[in-house]
């Protein structure tokens, strides 16, 4: 498998000179199976590019799975300029995980969130869902993301889904795993990020790349020791990305920033080091970065968790910071 970052920033675009080196846009990434399939992962302004390189590649003749981790904007902005999508003799399939189970997860009382999320807040939240959900005529959650934000009725978007010409569906996923020609795309439903997220995980043969999503540790890291605690479902990450070939990880916040955001839904350095440590994975890739963050302070942290993975963790594990336009043979 081959994956190529087309977007790894976080929340919102920040294109400019001070961000040539890691890029501007947000969050994508293409898997291409050595079947040949297309595999996308979220929709953020990465994915305007990519549509124009597929278009070449395949001489107009697009063929490509999108999976959404979740519906908030930096994830999904990108597509209603993704080309593909208009042009006939393509064809795209939308995926989402199961928004039912997902519902479910996010109303049961979870302990590992009340230290970073108010109950009230998420009770609220699913109760503005439901009210939604029941309101709308369209019963496929994925479908009804992109058709609001392409509206044309309320003047968001010139261009509605149904006026896209290619062969476009949404599916909302019904089992925990996808299988297709040899590659198996499966998701783990957390509640780690406001609202809820799907983290992907996507095997060929032997081979498997891991994506958490955006997610906020649960644990305690003591910044005295050096020493991070896992949490609950730091431990289920942990399983889930166990010696993954590749491990692409939300990591937005320094430890100092996160004090002032905490439950905004995003980690930081030491926690997931700590993470991707203890999974055994090969390779973690830090993603999602921060808006605030130009070319020169990413490549301070990018030296500083290198500096914390190798001497005070004493792992093996590779740590990159993931760069627009990078290449990963996996």
């Amino acid at each position: 498998m081959k994956a190529v970052f087309w977007g790894v920033r976080g929340s919102i675009p920040t294109p400019g000179r001070s961000t040539l080196e890691f890029g501007g846009n947000t969050t994508c990434l293409e898997v291409l199976a050595n079947s040949g399939d297309e595999y996308i992962f979220d929709a953020g302004s990465g994915i305007r590019e990519l549509g124009n390189e597929l278009m070449a590649r395949y001489k107009g003749k697009v063929n490509a799975k999108l999976f959404i981790s979740h519906d908030h904007w930096d994830h999904i902005q990108g597509f209603p300029f993704f080309v593909p999508a208009y042009v006939p003799g393509c064809k795209l399939d939308v995926y989402s995980g199961n928004k039912t189970d997902s519902k479910k997860l996010i109303q049961q009382e979870d302990k590992s969130l009340t230290r970073t999320f108010k109950k009230k807040d998420l009770e609220d939240k699913v109760r503005e869902r439901t009210r939604v959900l029941n309101k709308s005529p369209e019963t496929n959650h994925t479908k009804r993301v992109f058709q609001g934000q392409q509206s044309v009725e309320r003047g968001y978007f010139p261009v509605s889904v149904g006026e896209m010409n290619s062969e476009l569906t949404f599916c909302d996923l019904k089992e925990y795993e996808f299988v297709d020609r040899g590659v198996r795309v499966s998701y783990m439903f957390h509640n780690r990020h406001p609202g809820g997220m799907f983290s992907y995980k996507i095997q060929e043969v032997n081979k498997k790349i891991v994506n958490t999503g955006d997610y906020e540790q649960d644990g305690k890291f003591d910044s005295t020791t050096k020493i991070y605690e896992p949490g609950l479902w730091d431990n289920k990450m942990i399983a889930w990305a166990k010696e993954a070939d590749m491990f692409i990880a939300d990591v937005q916040f320094t430890f100092e920033e996160y004090q002032k955001k905490i439950g905004w839904g995003h980690s930081y350095i030491e926690a997931m080091c700590n993470i991707a440590h203890r999974a055994g994975v090969k390779k973690v890739y830090f993603a999602h970065h921060d808006p605030m963050h130009n070319d020169k302070v990413l490549s301070e942290l990018e030296q500083y968790a290198k500096s914390y993975m190798k001497d005070i963790l004493k792992s093996s594990t590779e740590l990159i910071y993931a760069r627009e336009g990078m290449s990963v043979e996996v």
